[in-house]
């Protein structure tokens, strides 16, 4: 409980932090869209803990049972779902920048940039209605009830297909980072790397727990008990995934804090209209 409410506060003041900065900029960027639809899905994560915080001070049972469970089932599912398909359209982005670079030159706009990332909003909400009714009443994890065809199906279309396209994008970087013509690959390699690995670790115990929920063992009473205490674990694993990338961010940007100097100083004259270039590799 203490730890859902840390990753309330840690998680909403840091996305929210982001998606608020990310418009300090008169100018859109494609890369600043990246960062503020991440921590859009963060935020709405991390927005919604304390009714896990409530369930869990109520002794891991429902108030109002069913109601509640659909609620947390949706944002945890759609923060899955949206999180590693904006991570694959980032990823695929930058790949896309590495071998066509003249291509992206002309095309990598924010209006594309824009209608990729609604069409990835549009895709995860139409995914996740589908598993608003695969839960009970006492789970924390929203157990699923034995629909080992929809559980499955998570799993491909929200974690292993993302994980291999993901894959493919990071060793098409790797491979082209020896090459001086674009030596720029390696920042986004090291970045992609990074935000990939921690969602995958993260999220791989809560697919595990979803299948060990379904299958026929997991009826005892021992192992009901089990699975309650690796679900607490694996949601813990959710909670830090929901920091992390906020921490991580605010680490790594060494512009950050600049964007609201540039943000006061476009107000004189003299640095009126000036905006700094956008590159691919700056995510």
């Amino acid at each position: 409980m203490g730890l859902c409410s840390l990753a309330f506060l840690m998680g909403v003041t840091g996305n929210g932090f982001i998606i608020f900065t990310t418009g300090c900029r008169k100018k859109k960027t494609v890369d600043g869209m990246c960062h503020l639809n991440l921590a859009t899905s963060g935020f709405i994560f991390t927005a919604f803990l304390p009714l896990t915080v409530a369930q869990l001070a109520m002794g891991l049972h429902w108030y109002l049972r069913s109601f509640l469970c659909k609620i947390i089932n949706i944002i945890t599912t759609l923060s899955m779902f949206s999180r590693c398909f904006h991570l694959t359209a980032i990823s695929t982005d930058h790949c896309l920048t590495t071998l066509c670079p003249v291509w992206a030159q002309n095309h990598r706009t924010v209006h594309l940039a824009s209608l990729v990332m609604l069409g990835t909003w549009i895709l995860s909400v139409i995914v996740t209605w589908r598993y608003h009714g695969l839960c009970s009443d006492q789970s924390l994890l929203l157990r699923e009830t034995g629909d080992a065809v929809n559980v499955a199906a998570r799993f491909l279309i929200g974690f292993l297909l993302p994980l291999a396209l993901n894959t493919i994008c990071l060793i098409i970087l790797a491979a082209k980072r020896g090459q001086n013509q674009v030596a720029q690959a390696e920042k986004p390699l090291r970045t992609l790397l990074v935000l990939n690995a921690c969602f995958f670790l993260c999220w791989f115990p809560y697919h595990v727990i979803a299948f060990l929920d379904i299958s026929p063992r997991a009826s005892p009473p021992d192992a009901t008990a089990s699975l309650d205490t690796g679900a607490i674990f694996a949601h813990s694993l959710l909670c830090f995934h929901s920091c992390f990338y906020p921490l991580f961010y605010l680490s790594t940007r060494q512009h950050f804090a600049g964007c609201w100097g540039r943000r006061r100083s476009c107000q004189t004259p003299a640095n009126a209209g000036a905006e700094p270039a956008e590159s691919a590799a700056d995510i």
